[in-house]
C-alpha cells in the first residue's frame, strides 16, 4: 500500500533509483535498459507487464511464483559438492549462477545427480538494508523512461 499512496507524498527520484538498482544487486542480475546483466528476467518492460504490488511480492517471497525459464536446480557432484542455482550448459561444462551471484562452473561429467529447486536464485530480504524513499527510487526507476540506445 505504502508503494501506491504514501501519506508523506514521496514521489521517488529515478537517478538515484538507478543507484540503488547496484546498490540493492539488482543489477548483478537483471538489465533495465541497457544497464545490468541478462540472467534473470529483463526488467525494461516490468512496469507494462505487472503491477507495483506484483513486483513488491516478487522481491520479498522471490519462490513463490518462478518462471520454467529462472528455475534454478540443485546439483550434486560425484565428489560430493553440491551447487543450487540457475544453470546452464555449453560444450560439456555447467555454469552455475549461485544465490550471491557468482558463477561456478563444473564438468557435465561430474554430476551425480541435478533436480529442478522449489527455491528461486533470487535472494529473499532484498529490501531490507533499503528506506522506503530508497525502494520508491528504485520503482520510479523501473518504472521511468529507458535511454535509448546511441
Amino acid at each position: 500500500e505504502y508503494l501506491e499512496k504514501d501519506p508523506r507524498g514521496i514521489k521517488g527520484d529515478p537517478v538515484k533509483g538507478k543507484e540503488i538498482f547496484t546498490k540493492a544487486n539488482c543489477i548483478k542480475c537483471h538489465k533495465y535498459g541497457t544497464e545490468g546483466e541478462g540472467i534473470g528476467p529483463d526488467l525494461t518492460t516490468l512496469s507494462k507487464r505487472f503491477k507495483r504490488g506484483e513486483v513488491l511480492e516478487s522481491i520479498l517471497v522471490p519462490s513463490k511464483v518462478i518462471s520454467d525459464q529462472y528455475r534454478s536446480s540443485t546439483i550434486f557432484t560425484v565428489d560430493g559438492r553440491s551447487f543450487t542455482g540457475l544453470a546452464a550448459e555449453q560444450g560439456g561444462m555447467i555454469t552455475i549462477l549461485l544465490q550471491d551471484g557468482s558463477k561456478s562452473t563444473i564438468k557435465a561429467g561430474d554430476i551425480e545427480s541435478r533436480y529442478a529447486s522449489l527455491i528461486s536464485v533470487m535472494p529473499e530480504k532484498l529490501l531490507d538494508a533499503l528506506t522506503r524513499e530508497e525502494i520508491a527510487d528504485l520503482f520510479v526507476y523501473t518504472e521511468s523512461a529507458v535511454p535509448e540506445k546511441k
